[in-house]
């Protein structure tokens, strides 16, 4: 910690919480900011290498990413890979809101975003018992 620059440095199998959601990596590296009270509050967390962020509904890869407190949105950047149940999107480019649960995805310059989609089993298929449209009955 380097309290002369706001800015801490964690090494090795590094974890960073928030409720329920978890940021790890091989190093993060928080800058503080200070309130008006003169008390220090992480505003930003920076991801490198083999960046994991899990939350209740997915689990997000990267090899880099910035996480800005405030905003609660982590941008992530270098073979992105999101994974929500069986499905996985495939790109390079995501801003991953951790306050709403919303993702999103973006392919580079090169190729886009390539997607595995798994069905439920027997929702909205004929002779299960379930309407066509996966409602209730």
């Amino acid at each position: 910690y380097w309290e002369k620059r706001n800015l801490a440095v964690a090494r090795g199998n590094a974890i960073a919480t928030r409720g329920e959601n978890r940021l790890r990596a091989d190093v993060l590296t928080a800058h503080f900011a200070k309130d008006a009270d003169g008390k220090s509050w992480v505003r930003q967390v920076d991801a490198f290498d083999n960046i994991v962020i899990t939350t209740p509904d997915e689990i997000v890869r990267s090899t880099r990413g910035i996480y800005d407190v405030e905003t609660g949105i982590a941008t992530l950047t270098g073979s992105v890979k999101i994974t929500r149940g069986q499905n996985q999107l495939n790109g390079e480019y995501a801003e991953v809101n951790l306050n709403t649960g919303v993702s999103k995805l973006f392919g580079s310059g090169r190729g886009g975003v390539q997607g595995i989609f798994t069905p439920e089993k027997n929702i909205g298929r004929p002779g299960n018992g379930a309407p066509a449209g996966g409602g209730t009955q």
